[in-house]
């Protein structure tokens, strides 16, 4: 049966609180997680990966490109395929290709093979924001959509704390292949539940408001936010690690930071998100945010062999608000009308992010070798965020001033 992607305009009862629709949560949990959990697999169980013959560092130092890349060029795109396929097609399309993509990482031997696997796993990436944002739209109440933005964006650091533990101990038991092969049938089941599930809009939530032409200002601002803080978040967790080595870390204390910042970005998303939807701006709290994670970037890289707490401080500070940042910039794309069809503006923001997370430690290195320092790099990011304060400071006068506020 063919899914009408407008058929929210269908009537619609009073809107009555609801109850937590579980199954619609953990698809957008799983929906965000499994796409990003190909790439988080890839960096936790590099090790093992590197001892296999056909893996070097270099191959796996492009699969980051590689699958951001793509996800990166397709984003913009993806919205409008969201739109003329339906969420049943969508979602069902973007759990087989990511287990598409593991299937062919268990398989396939050879470098260009590994390299189409995780440029493949890109499209599902590419598809995830427009996918959960428009099921968020079209069957969540109103009271609950900013917590649920929370929620399934929250999937991204659930993907990095499951392939540090899981995977990595599958991985050291039964080699990094079966454990990969182990995600399969996750993904064969979450492509069922999609394909099942009844994705026509909820009698219980409030009618979509009208939307027209996005406001092209509105939508530049928080792509350049975004993809400032994909700059900022792919530099800050590539050289952490190996800064909080060269500063007397141990090992396991350095890699003990990428959990902490899966933590506090989890935390974060679900308790800012809600949070910044109650706020009269959005923009007030974004603007703190990044106010804090420039702090918190200085304290990282300021820290020396005698205060290693100023290490984990950072870390904590970038994941509690950093991370935050792009939830909030779901919800807002969800809740104001201004920013165009949902899927549409959640691909091109996706676009903006990705583009970020793709070109970001590539940008740090560039610099740093340019510049001969370390702290030309942090340069790079602190003017990253400032960009962000000032793009959140527009945005707020700009919806200010259509009289958006609430």
């Amino acid at each position: 049966m063919r899914e009408s992607p407008n058929s929210s305009q269908a009537q619609f009862a009073p809107q009555i609180e609801a109850k937590t629709d579980y199954a619609l949560l953990l698809t957008l949990l799983m929906a965000m997680a499994l796409p990003m959990l190909i790439l988080y697999a890839s960096g936790a169980l590099a090790p093992l990966m590197l001892a296999d013959e056909h893996i070097n560092a270099e191959l796996l130092g492009m699969f980051t490109l590689a699958a951001f890349g793509v996800a990166a060029l397709l984003s913009a795109q993806a919205g409008r395929w969201v739109r003329k396929w339906g969420l049943r097609r969508s979602a069902t399309a973007l759990f087989l290709l990511t287990g598409v993509s593991f299937a062919a990482l268990v398989l396939f031997e050879h470098w260009f093979g590994m390299l189409i696997a995780i440029a493949v796993c890109g499209v599902s990436q590419a598809l995830a924001n427009p996918v959960t944002n428009q099921a968020i739209a079209l069957q969540v109440p109103p009271a609950r959509k900013a917590f649920m933005v929370g929620v399934k964006q929250s999937g991204v650091q659930l993907s990095a704390l499951a392939a540090g533990s899981v995977l990595s101990l599958a991985a050291s038991l039964w080699g990094w292949r079966t454990a990969f092969a182990f995600v399969i049938p996750l993904c064969l089941l979450m492509a069922f539940l999609a394909a099942g599930r009844n994705w026509k809009p909820k009698v219980h939530a409030a009618p979509p408001p009208a939307r027209g032409e996005a406001n092209r200002a509105w939508l530049l601002y928080v792509m350049q936010m975004q993809a400032s803080v994909g700059i900022t978040l792919a530099a800050f967790i590539t050289q952490v690690p190996a800064f909080a080595s060269q500063s007397g870390m141990s090992a396991r204390q350095a890699a003990f930071l990428i959990t902490l910042f899966g933590l506090m970005g989890i935390l974060s998303r679900l308790v800012l998100t809600p949070l910044a939807s109650r706020l009269r701006h959005e923009s007030d709290l974004l603007i703190v945010l990044y106010a804090i994670a420039a702090i918190a970037l200085v304290v990282t890289f300021g820290a020396g062999t005698e205060h290693l707490w100023m290490i984990y401080a950072g870390v904590a500070g970038i994941g509690g608000t950093l991370v935050a940042t792009n939830s909030v910039a779901m919800a807002m794309i969800i809740k104001y009308p201004g920013f165009g069809e949902v899927p549409v503006a959640s691909g091109k923001v996706s676009m903006a992010f990705f583009g970020g997370i793709a070109t970001g430690s590539l940008l740090f290195q560039g610099v740093v070798l340019l510049a001969g320092s370390l702290y030309a790099g942090v340069g790079l990011l602190l003017a990253c965020l400032i960009s962000c304060i000032w793009a959140a400071k527009r945005l707020r006068a700009s919806v200010t001033k259509a009289g958006c506020t609430q």
